[in-house]
């Protein structure tokens, strides 16, 4: 994903799936949110604004306040 980010010169991310799955996550401190969310995206080209569509903020509550980004 860092690659093509940095081929096409992005200037922002969409991000429409869902990365939480199982029990969701316990907190904003979860480890689960570090490994398979921030530190997947660490590549120069990703460090953008990332907006993030309902489908993410729907399991959880949490990841909406990870985000400040309310769920309805």
């Amino acid at each position: 994903m860092g690659i093509v980010g940095e081929k096409l010169d992005i200037d922002f991310v969409i991000s429409t799936g869902d990365n939480f799955y199982e029990d969701g996550l316990k907190g904003v401190d979860d480890p689960a949110f570090y490994q398979s969310f921030v530190d997947m995206y660490t590549a120069p080209s990703l460090q953008k604004t990332w907006y993030t569509g309902k489908l993410i903020l729907q399991n959880s509550n949490t990841l909406s306040m990870a985000f400040g980004v309310p769920t309805s």
